[in-house]
Formats: C-alpha cells, sequence, structure tokens
C-alpha cells in the first residue's frame, strides 16, 4: 500500500514529527519557506527563460571567491607572506636617525620590514615594547578582535563548497527544488552578515587603534600612516559574492514540478 501524503496542515510539522510522513525533501517542499520570494520572482519573468546561463555564471563566480578567500586566511600567518595578504598595513617614516619600515598586520601579529629590527614577526605582545605606553591597550583589544575573526575566515572558505553545490542543482530546471532555493538564500544571507560582522569588528576594535608611533629604547624611531590591506579587502569581496548569490537564489523561481499521469487501467469486458 503507498504512503499518502501528508494533509496541508500537517505541512509545518512533517519533516520532524509526522508519522510515516514522506521523507524530505519531498516533505519539506510544502513548507512556506520551500516558495520563499515567489512574489519577487514575478518581477523578473525572464530569469527561467536564461536560467542556465544564469546559474552557470554564479557558479564561475563561486568557484572564484576561492581565491580571494584563500588570500584572506593567509593573514593567519605572521612571515613575510603578510606583505601581500596583510589585513592592515603601516607605512613609518623613519625618526632620530632610523631608517623607514614597514607593519604588515595579520589575524595573529605582524611582519615587520626594515627600521631598528630588520625583518621580523611580532606576535602581539612582542609589539608592545616598541609602541607608547598609551597605546599598549590598543594592541590588546586589536588581539581579541583579531582572534574572533579566525573562525569567520576559516568557515567562509569552507562554506563555498556546499555554496557551489546548492548553485549546481538550480542549473537545470529538473534538478532545481524548493528546498535548494531556501537553502542557497539562507547560507548567502547568514554568510555575508556572519563575515561583514567580524571585518567591521576588526576594523573598529582592531584596526582604528593601531599606533602609527614606535618607540625604541624610549626613543622615537618612526611615525606614519595605516590603510586597509589586501586580506580584509578580500574578506569583503567574500561577503559581496554570498549577498550577490543570495538575491539570485530569490529572484530566480522554482518551476512547477508536474504531476506524471498514469496510464489509463485496462477494463476487461464480461464476456456473459
Amino acid at each position: 500500500m503507498s504512503e499518502e501524503a501528508p494533509e496541508e496542515g500537517e505541512a509545518s510539522q512533517c519533516c520532524l514529527t509526522a508519522p510515516g510522513a514522506p521523507a524530505p525533501p519531498a516533505c519539506c517542499e510544502k513548507l512556506p519557506c520551500a516558495r520563499i520570494g515567489e512574489k519577487w520572482c514575478q518581477c523578473f519573468p525572464s530569469l527561467e527563460r536564461h536560467r542556465f546561463h544564469l546559474m552557470t555564471g554564479l557558479l564561475v563566480l563561486q568557484i572564484l571567491v576561492i581565491i580571494p578567500a584563500c588570500i584572506a586566511i593567509v593573514g593567519l600567518v605572521r612571515d613575510k607572506q603578510l606583505t601581500f595578504a596583510a589585513w592592515a598595513v603601516e607605512d613609518i617614516d623613519g625618526k632620530n636617525g632610523y631608517s623607514d619600515f614597514h607593519l604588515f598586520i595579520g589575524l595573529r601579529g605582524m611582519y615587520v620590514r626594515g627600521g631598528p629590527v630588520g625583518r621580523t614577526s611580532w606576535t602581539w605582545t612582542e609589539a608592545k615594547k616598541y609602541v607608547p605606553d598609551g597605546k599598549k591597550d590598543n594592541l590588546n583589544s586589536c588581539k581579541h578582535a583579531a582572534s574572533d575573526t579566525i573562525s569567520t575566515v576559516i568557515l567562509g572558505l569552507f562554506t563555498v563548497f556546499p555554496s557551489a553545490a546548492t548553485i549546481y542543482a538550480r542549473i537545470k530546471p529538473e534538478t532545481d527544488t524548493g528546498c535548494q532555493k531556501f537553502l542557497g538564500i539562507m547560507s548567502g544571507c547568514m554568510g555575508c552578515y556572519t563575515t561583514l560582522n567580524s571585518l567591521g569588528t576588526f576594523l573598529q576594535d582592531c584596526y582604528q587603534g593601531l599606533p602609527t608611533r614606535y618607540e625604541y629604547d624610549g626613543v622615537t624611531v618612526g611615525e606614519g600612516s595605516k590603510e586597509i590591506g589586501a586580506g580584509a579587502i578580500c574578506e569583503s569581496l567574500v561577503a559581496g559574492v554570498a549577498l550577490i548569490t543570495a538575491f539570485f537564489h530569490l529572484i530566480l523561481p522554482v518551476p512547477e514540478k508536474k504531476e506524471p499521469l498514469m496510464p489509463p487501467s485496462e477494463t476487461t469486458e464480461n464476456p456473459l
């Protein structure tokens, strides 16, 4: 005996509580969240005709965003790789006979090139030795803000792959479902929010308070300026792609699935 489809009133609970209910995604397709954005879809009626090209382009964009996501992750090191993946950069003009030097700030410390120490890596604690007393607490705030950003940066890279799988599933109408659309919207929105939230924390609690004057043995060795580095810019690109992905998932309609026609049953005539 075939299983009966859940009643309309049971749709909201069938995925979790209804006994004998069909397994997801067949059941979850009846949930309101699976039909999210239907009114938006009506504003872009031509999208369905360009589904293949639209979603293929979005898939290529999702794959390309791996590059800036990897650059942002390089900010975890404290070596010379920070010269192209720093989250913040300081150009310091030498004072009192000291040469100019550059600081490349990452998420776990900084890399110094030039000046009184030559080429070396600093942890946040080591950097305090060269910072005026009034700015030492700023490095503590920077340490905590950067540490809170690390998990989001790593997660941002690994969520690219399930997001790409969701896009791939929606390229063809026959493999598109309301659940795939909902997952694409939610993953894009959540990815954008968490990334921008962590990036904002870094910029406010770390970048804004970075000192631009350094001392060595009580003598000012340099003053300069700071700017946002490639790592932070790349992380903002990751957030932007996540938002674009969520938007196109929202406006692309889910094709109506036609129920297969059952062949007419054969009737046998009564010879009597």
